[in-house]
């Protein structure tokens, strides 16, 4: 099958060129043909999602709607699979050109700021279906940003959305929270399938260690991006808390970068345990970073549509603790890979006590480290691409 991706990006900065960079290798070693549409161009050096050549390439802002078009149909693919694209008119001529199969990493179409969270007056998760009221609450709320033009443009870019989504032929999502998502904002239920992500063909064998006789290090971890929502300027009160509750000093390194760097470093140097501010860390430097940490904690404010990081750790035997917000409960369950803190609204307080759940008894963290092995299994690269071939080869039949 010739299998067109269309994603903004082809250079590596979130979890939906993670999943691509794990899938376009499994596709191209089934025999499949492959081609990405993508907005960005890579400058040199740049980590990309598709390291190994697999894909042919069309830059979109590089060569223009109307090369673009004529390049990927002369290339002829069977079909378009999806995963979000900043210029609608790119894709709503892809989207009439092709049977098109799309998978929702976010809340695309349904929610105005893609946030999916109020903040005032505390940030909680927000369930409304995308509609006139959320351009009436978005400043009330404070769903977004207080320029009402930048809402008025974003509300309308998510409307276009909404109705992009009526013309793929299947939704896919990674869990039941996204499915009830689109399906509360419009989207037959017959047309959207549950596909969990796959954690990548290294961590998916997972990696094992002796859990007793490696005792506990206090070291925390937090990887992801460094933005407000995903919440470590929450993390460290709650860590402060839980090292005076549990008696023994707490080291956290956090692996990544964003708008909030600046001010998370300032404030880590008046907190009671040492931060390491690690930056942008490849996947080597990730193993090495899970191979040395007793806990990763995901302390995202948003309802996070997955959680990919979780698992990824999980195959190393690390247990996460994490508000339950959106997706996360589909692969942690508190007390037995992990601790659960609640996340409407997340606090402080709560992610403290998950903590301290955690890391309090080392039999206790010795059973969460072996039984997020066992849950790393169930998210094979292999199990996933055999269901998303199933679904592809339907959707053109």
């Amino acid at each position: 099958m010739r299998i067109l991706i269309a994603n903004e990006s082809v250079r590596m900065i979130g979890g939906t060129e993670k999943y691509l960079r794990t899938l376009i290798p499994a596709l191209a070693h089934r025999g499949h043909k492959l081609g990405l549409v993508h907005g960005d161009v890579p400058q040199e050096g740049d980590d990309t999602l598709d390291p190994g050549g697999y894909c042919v390439r069309w830059p979109f802002a590089q060569l223009g709607l109307d090369r673009t078009l004529a390049e990927v149909k002369a290339w002829a693919p069977d079909l378009l699979f999806a995963h979000g694209l900043v210029s609608p008119v790119l894709e709503c001529e892809l989207l009439r050109r092709y049977t098109s199969i799309f998978y929702a990493h976010g809340y695309y179409g349904t929610c105005a700021t893609g946030s999916k969270v109020h903040s005032f007056p505390f940030i909680r998760p927000c369930e409304r279906r995308l509609g006139p009221m959320c351009l009436l609450l978005h400043m009330p709320l404070r769903c977004g940003g207080l320029n009402p033009l930048t809402a008025l443009r974003d509300y309308q870019v998510q409307m276009k959305r909404s109705h992009f989504l009526q013309l793929h032929a299947s939704v896919l999502v990674a869990n039941s929270h996204m499915k009830e998502e689109f399906v509360r904002n419009g989207v037959k239920p017959e047309k959207v399938f549950t596909l969990p992500l796959p954690i990548d063909e290294a961590s998916s064998k997972p990696h094992y260690r002796s859990f007793e006789s490696r005792p506990l290090s206090g070291r925390i971890l937090f990887m992801g991006r460094l933005t407000k929502l995903k919440g470590v300027g929450c993390l460290f009160p709650a860590l402060e808390m839980a090292q005076k509750r549990l008696g023994f000093q707490l080291h956290l390194t956090v692996a990544g970068s964003g708008p909030e760097d600046v001010r998370l470093r300032e404030a880590a140097t008046r907190l009671p345990f040492t931060v390491d501010f690690a930056g942008w860390v490849d996947r080597k430097g990730q193993e090495a970073l899970f191979e040395i940490s007793d806990l990763l904690v995901v302390p995202s404010l948003w309802p996070e549509p997955f959680g990919l990081v979780g698992l990824e750790a999980a195959a190393f035997g690390v247990p996460a603790v994490a508000f339950n917000v959106g997706g996360i409960s589909s692969w942690l369950e508190s007390g037995s890979n992990g601790e659960l803190a609640p996340g409407n609204p997340p606090t402080a307080e709560g992610l403290s006590d998950a903590i301290e759940r955690a890391l309090s008894d080392p039999d206790h963290h010795t059973a969460l480290c072996k039984r997020a092995v066992q849950k790393a299994l169930q998210f094979s690269t292999n199990a996933h691409v055999e269901a998303l071939q199933s679904i592809l080869m339907a959707s053109v039949q």
